[in-house]
């Protein structure tokens, strides 16, 4: 009987490699960066490891000659709904008051040039 071990690809001592169990729901989660650069990854594969200590993710990946990748690091942050805003008004807008006031002056002129054209602009 041979009682020569089996190389398994994996190291020897597998205390050195910190990752969490995933939840079921197939997100998986490790302790910082040192986690994610610990966690085994078979060859020619990418998984995204979730960081349960910061606001990060990593995408880890082995090549299929079973060489890593470098390490890619992303922050997250959460977006919140932006309420609608009306926009300020241009510095020359009118108001209606002075829109109200120059209609009223505008008004009384055409009453007048009426009024002269009637009288055939004698005055």
């Amino acid at each position: 009987m041979n009682t020569a071990p089996i190389y398994s690809g994996y190291p020897a001592n597998p205390q050195n490699v910190t990752s969490s169990p995933s939840s079921g729901c197939g997100i998986l989660w490790v302790q910082g960066e040192a986690g994610a650069k610990s966690y085994l990854v078979a060859p020619g594969n990418t998984v995204q490891l979730m960081d349960s200590e910061a606001n990060r993710f990593y995408l880890k990946t082995v090549g299929a000659d079973n060489m890593p990748h470098p390490l890619r690091i992303f922050e997250y942050k959460e977006i919140m709904p932006v309420e609608v805003q009306i926009p300020p008004s241009p510095v020359n807008a009118v108001t209606r008051e002075e829109y109200d006031a120059l209609k009223g002056q505008m008004e009384e002129l055409v009453k007048k040039f009426e009024q002269l054209s009637m009288k055939g602009g004698d005055e």
